[in-house]
């Protein structure tokens, strides 16, 4: 499975298993339903919440550090662009393993899920030299259903 958050001039591939890994077997892509607005919003699907399971690794402690920095850098990016600052979108990219899509499934990042924080971190996020950051939680909100590229350029990146 490929995992990719951007904004287009930063990637982060979430399952690379050098800088990041998805934890095995414990995620899957939320499905929401219909909208049941009136007005629809700006799509006839409801958002869906996300919680995805990472470990953040680094060659050093403080290049996992980085890597963790990284991640909330684009969190907060993909909130910002939501609420209608001037940045780039934040875009989650999701493809299943041995998929013949042709191209990634593409989703909006529209800020976090609930609650205070983007993510939910390990105790032993503190722990001395740590090459490896187990436990993180990414808590995000995204658009819903997951959209290949022209549709999602048209529809939801314009700001």
């Amino acid at each position: 499975m490929q995992l990719i958050l951007t904004d287009g001039t930063t990637t982060l591939d979430l399952n690379d298993t050098t800088n990041y890994g998805v934890t095995y077997d414990q995620w899957a892509p939320a499905v929401g339903g219909l909208r049941e607005d009136v007005l629809g919003g700006y799509s006839p699907y409801v958002d869906v919440s996300e919680s995805i399971p990472l470990h953040v690794r680094g060659a050093t402690g403080a290049a996992a550090m980085a890597n963790l920095a990284a991640v909330g850098k684009l969190l907060d990016q993909a909130e910002r662009w939501a609420r209608g600052e001037r940045v780039a979108a934040v875009q989650l990219w999701y493809m299943p393993t041995n998929s013949t899509l042709g191209g990634y499934l593409k989703a909006v990042v529209l800020g976090r899920s609930g609650g205070e924080g983007w993510m939910g971190l390990s105790p032993r996020v503190n722990d001395a030299a740590n090459y490896e950051i187990p436990g993180v939680v990414l808590e995000i909100k995204r658009t819903n259903p997951w959209l290949m590229d022209s549709y999602l350029v048209e529809n939801y990146c314009r700001n």
